[in-house]
C-alpha cells in the first residue's frame, strides 16, 4: 500500500519542530504523520476510511429534513464549548474538500447512499457518548471508538485511522452531531 510506504518514509526521518519556551525549555513537538502526507495520498485514505466506516454502518436509511438554519461552523463550536475543534480548524477544514469529493466519488459509484450511511454511523456512536458534560470528551470517545472499529476492517491499519478526527468534525461541521448555535435575530 503506497500509504504504508510513505509512512514509514516520514517515520524514518523524524520530522520534528523545536521550540524554546519562556523558560528555555527546549520543546519538541513532531509532526502527526497523517498531517506530513501530500493530498493525493490524504485522499486515498480518506477514500479508504469512508469505505470502511461505510461498511460499518448497517442501520436502514431514512428521509430527514433539510437543515436550513443560518450559523457558521465557527458559531457552533462557541456554542458547544468545543476547544479541541477551535484549536485544529485549519486543519480540519483543509481535509474538507476531500472527503466532499470521496464522498461524491462514492454516491456516484456504488454507494449512492454513502454520506447517509456515514452521518448514521456516526450520529449512532455519537449517541452513546452524550452522557459526557464536556463536548470535547465526546468527540473523543467518539474518535476512539470509530477508530477501534475500523481497526477491524481489512486494509485499515493504525495510520490510516488518524483522519478518523476530521472526519467527525466533517459530520459536525454539516450539523449531524451536537447541538446547532440559536438562531441570531
Amino acid at each position: 500500500m503506497e500509504f504504508n510506504k510513505q509512512a514509514n518514509e516520514i517515520r524514518n526521518s523524524h520530522v520534528e519542530n523545536s521550540t524554546i519556551n519562556q523558560n528555555n525549555i527546549h520543546n519538541v513537538e513532531k509532526l502527526s504523520l497523517y498531517e506530513q502526507l501530500g493530498p493525493i495520498t490524504k485522499s486515498s485514505i480518506i477514500q479508504e476510511v469512508l469505505e470502511g466506516i461505510i461498511d460499518l454502518s448497517d442501520d436502514e436509511i431514512e428521509a430527514t429534513e433539510l437543515d436550513v438554519q443560518p450559523y457558521t461552523i465557527q458559531d457552533k463550536i462557541d456554542h458547544n464549548g468545543i476547544v479541541a475543534y477551535k484549536e485544529a480548524y485549519d486543519t480540519y477544514m483543509g481535509d474538507k474538500p476531500y472527503i466532499d469529493h470521496r464522498l461524491r466519488a462514492l454516491e456516484s459509484g456504488k454507494n449512492p447512499l454513502a454520506s447517509k450511511r456515514l452521518y448514521k454511523f456516526v450520529q449512532r456512536v455519537y449517541s452513546k457518548h452524550c452522557h459526557h458534560a464536556n463536548s470535547d470528551n465526546r468527540i473523543q470517545c467518539v474518535c476512539d471508538e470509530i477508530k477501534s472499529d475500523l481497526l477491524r476492517v481489512d486494509n485499515i491499519g493504525i495510520e490510516e485511522t488518524a483522519i478518523v478526527p476530521s472526519i467527525v468534525f466533517y459530520v459536525f461541521a454539516k450539523c449531524h452531531i451536537l447541538t446547532k448555535p440559536p438562531i441570531q435575530t
